[in-house]
């Protein structure tokens, strides 16, 4: 006998949002808590890596069209690494092909937090 249950999913970052489509997608019924109340309370401008298997697991839970609006948000791998003081002085720096990958279809992303939120990922 199959049984019916709701998933509650507490975050409405990139992962949260995901799993909510993925499972929309399946047919199971999820709630998303966040904590901000209007997407731009997750205006936080700062981006994260995604690595090809998460990049691989957003495709496979988002709709094309939703996918597709997500990645048009993620800047281009980078080809160095830096950090910064307080005063953005360079403090250390490395130089090097870091997102170099052997499969082309498992892209390295770099994803903007707050345009991610906001590429259709919310859709209802």
């Amino acid at each position: 006998m199959a049984h019916s249950f709701h998933v509650l999913i507490i975050g409405g970052g990139i992962d949260g949002l995901t799993l909510a489509q993925g499972l929309k997608q399946a047919g199971i019924s999820a709630a998303v808590y966040e904590r901000g109340r209007t997407v731009n309370d997750r205006l936080h401008g700062y981006r994260v890596h995604i690595s090809p298997t998460g990049s691989l697991a957003m495709h496979e839970c988002l709709t094309p069209h939703r996918f597709d609006a997500f990645d048009r948000t993620c800047g281009a791998p980078s080809m160095a690494v830096r950090f910064f003081t307080e005063q953005m002085r360079v403090l250390l720096a490395f130089e090097g092909d870091f997102a170099a990958g052997t499969d082309p279809a498992d892209p390295q992303l770099r994803a903007d937090c707050a345009m991610a939120n906001a590429a259709d990922l919310i859709g209802r």
